[in-house]
């Protein structure tokens, strides 16, 4: 909440400044035309939190890389083997804290009721008003705009209530009573912003010097229609009252302004056409720009690895830290007796080819081999899409993915050899480096919000067993053999774990999972988090399956048709239900990859 009005509060500024800009560069000074643009603002303003929250983002790559202004890769600390002093911990009375978010929340709404009850207020009194009631002209109505006349119009000279009459047949022409509640309305809502206050009476003031040039355009004397507006003040200031209703009165706002600028002739009342075009399409685009655009972050710059000291409190003859980074990009003499910088981790031997045709198997890519496996001296993914190899180097799944989406289509077949006692750390970073080495990969992370799941027992209760422990040292089933599906044409794994998408429906079933495997394998079908708030702590068995599109494959995996299928059938046939909300995601940024691999 608190980031939306920020970005609210200096989005809709730039806009406004911006539009001011342009009356002052096209010398605009009608005040019918500054109205016009004025009144654009505040049409802007009152669109820009929907557009903030859920319109299109133009991302302008002009911020410096995240950390620092250079990326140094993460060298092992060397260490120290002086031994750290204890640190005993203190205890210290905790003041209660304060929930200055729910606060800030109940003040801007308590802010935004009173100022709706006025308006409101002002509506019906508006709505009311008589002759009897009025002692100057007005003009009320927001959609059917009505003149009302003080009852002592008929003791005025004709040549007043002409004049009269021409100023309200222009408001009423201009639909000033409707600009106003939007005015009135804008600053209700944001009331927090100063912009919105100013506006509400700039804009009051523009209609009163407009509809007074449309006056004078007719032909009306400026000094004896300055006298009349004198004298309606005049009279306005004897009844000891004003129109307290949303409407437009004749004496008006900042009435000494506007009487003189009667007296001196300077009231422009037209601007030419290719003026006010110009105009409108530069606040137009720079409206656009502001409300749309959003600064992004450059690519960051990899720098060879830094060995910093061990961890001193720092003396008067330590290293200023820009002062390092700028020493890291020259390469240094070695120093005698310095320990030798730990190289990033990487493959022995790495090939990445075209994919070949799918395997014995049929499956459309095949993966395995690695630290903790059968074979931890291999790894292969063979006819696998880009984003299998970049999901496992950075441990993101698909809606924690932001990129080109050529990465789900375009395949390889990937093999390496790992050095032995390879970490899975150490693992994770010959991945990444392998991306980087032959896809050219630059990559950054940010925190976003997205679309989340949250996963509870339905009213019902659960509609599963708890699972039995499986054999582990049942064989897996051998790779070089037909997969067995089930009647549904579901694929049959050695020990009964699956998720499969075939033509028209899909289907995940396990044998003695627990509910964070099954909320895991959800996020992956509806392309967003899944939060596990069941409180169920057992392993158990699952099956569900769901019917879609016909013609649906799994390489369709990103479109949401089968979606709405999946969340009643998850609730349906097993109990459990999803709530969709949205919470702050750490999301990988693509900032460079290349299509076409190096050569081997």
């Amino acid at each position: 909440m608190q980031r939306l009005a920020l970005e609210f509060a200096l989005r809709a500024g730039l806009i406004a400044v911006a539009a001011g800009a342009v009356l002052a560069v096209w010398r605009i000074r009608a005040a019918a035309a500054q109205h016009a643009v004025w009144t654009g603002v505040v049409a802007a303003m009152l669109l820009l939190p929907f557009w903030i929250a859920w319109g299109p983002k133009a991302r302008l790559p002009v911020l410096p890389p995240p950390g620092a202004q250079a990326v140094i890769p993460e060298a092992g600390p060397v260490m120290d083997a002086t031994p750290a002093a204890p640190v005993r911990p203190h205890s210290a009375p905790q003041a209660p804290t304060w929930n200055w978010s729910a606060l800030g929340i109940g003040v801007y709404l308590l802010g935004v009721g009173a100022l709706l009850l006025r308006l409101a207020i002002g509506m019906i009194g508006a709505s009311r008003l008589t002759p009897a009631s009025c002692v100057a002209p007005v003009t009320v109505g927001v959609l059917h705009p009505r003149i009302i006349l003080p009852q002592c119009w008929r003791e005025w000279p004709q040549a007043q209530l002409d004049a009269v009459l021409a100023h309200e047949r222009a408001h009423a022409r201009r639909r000033d009573p409707l600009v106003q509640w939007l005015a009135l309305l804008n600053r209700a809502l944001f009331w927090f912003h100063p912009l919105a206050w100013w506006l509400e009476r700039r804009l009051a003031a523009l209609a009163e010097e407009a509809c007074d040039a449309a006056v004078i355009g007719q032909g009306h004397d400026p000094r004896q229609y300055s006298g009349y507006l004198l004298d309606l003040a005049r009279a306005v200031e004897r009844a000891g009252m004003r129109v307290n209703a949303t409407a437009v009165a004749m004496p008006g706002s900042y009435l000494p302004q506007r009487v003189r600028k009667l007296l001196a002739g300077r009231m422009p009342s037209r601007v030419s056409p290719t003026r006010m075009v110009c105009a409108g399409v530069a606040c137009t685009l720079a409206s656009a720009l502001f409300a749309a655009g959003s600064l992004d972050r450059l690519p960051p710059v990899q720098l060879p690895p830094l060995l910093l000291p061990a961890a001193h409190p720092p003396g008067p003859e330590a290293i200023p830290a820009r002062r390092l980074l700028a020493q890291a990009a020259v390469p240094q003499a070695p120093v005698q007796g310095a320990p030798a910088v730990a190289p990033s981790p990487r493959f022995e031997v790495a090939s990445v080819k075209p994919a070949t045709p799918l395997g014995p198997r049929g499956m459309q890519g095949d993966a395995g081999g690695g630290p903790g496996t059968n074979d931890p001296g291999t790894w292969h993914c063979h006819n696998c899409p880009v984003f299998w190899v970049l999901s496992g180097a950075y441990d993101v799944a698909l809606y924690e993915y932001i990129g080109p989406g050529w990465v789900h289509q375009v395949r390889f077949d990937f093999d390496a050899k790992v050095p032995p006692g390879t970490t899975a750390a150490a693992f994770q970073s010959m991945r990444q480096n392998l991306l980087a080495d032959r896809f050219k990969l630059a990559a950054h992370r940010e925190n976003r919000d997205l679309p989340a799941y949250e996963l509870t027992v339905a009213r019902n209760g659960p509609k599963f067993q708890e699972g039995v422990a499986q054999d582990d040292s049942k064989p897996a089933a051998d790779p070089s053999l037909p997969l067995k599906r089930d009647k549904d044409g579901f694929p049959i794994l050695a020990r009964g774990v699956s998720m499969a998408l075939i033509p028209g429906h899909g289907g995940i079933r396990s044998d003695n999972q627990p509910i964070s495997w099954f909320a895991h394998m959800l996020s992956q079908q509806l392309q967003g988090p899944v939060v596990d708030a069941t409180g169920l702590k057992a392993k158990y068995d699952f099956t569900v399956s769901w019917a879609f599109k016909e013609g649906g494959s799994a390489d369709s995996i990103t479109e949401l048709e089968y979606q709405p299928a999946l969340i009643e059938a998850v609730q349906s046939q097993l109990g459990l239900r999803l709530t969709k909300k949205k919470l702050p995601v750490q999301v990988l940024v693509i900032d460079h990859l290349e299509k076409t691999p190096t050569e081997n």
